[in-house]
């Protein structure tokens, strides 16, 4: 919850009055991930006083498409095109590949911008995000806890069945 809020404050300072705001999400607008953790972003700011944000989103599709070398810099390019004279505020990015397209990326892109972050599971990022303009929420997942939980819960059943992406 203090990372929350402080991810919120961070936020707050960078989106102050009409000022642009890029959003850049890993996967495609209809993935039901995706629009949730947009929604959450969107609403905190559009529910703050004094907070008139211009959003501008791009989806790498990356659930689609295979997030190589070749596709980023593809990327990089519409990039380029699409945002020539654009100056946002704040950069705000959803999951893995965003992120690593934003490091990889966002001096060439947006320099100076800061980067908000959500949905992050590689935790070795934390090292290379450090000392950057970057901040945001890393996911720890719990494998061996929750499977604990589930033998505790369930102690009859030996098998678990795991469907992921």
């Amino acid at each position: 919850m203090k990372k929350f809020l402080f991810l919120m404050l961070v936020t707050f300072y960078y989106v102050w009055g009409d000022t642009p705001v890029l959003v850049i999400h890993s996967y495609h607008e209809s993935y039901a991930w995706t629009q949730k953790q947009h929604e959450g972003f969107v609403s905190v700011l559009n529910n703050a006083k004094n907070i008139y944000p211009l959003y501008s989103t791009e989806y790498l599709d990356t659930k689609r498409r295979t997030f190589d070398q070749a596709y980023e810099d593809e990327f990089v390019h519409y990039m380029n095109t699409k945002y020539k004279g654009y100056h946002p505020k704040l950069i705000y990015v959803t999951d893995d590949n965003a992120l690593h397209f934003m490091l990889d990326n966002k001096n060439k892109l947006f320099p100076g911008v800061p980067v908000v972050f959500s949905g992050i599971n590689d935790l070795s990022l934390k090292k290379i995000v450090e000392g950057k303009p970057f901040t945001g929420i890393f996911e720890k997942k719990e494998i061996i806890p929750n499977l604990t939980l589930i033998k505790t819960l369930f102690p009859k059943e030996d098998e678990v069945l795991i469907l992921g992406d």
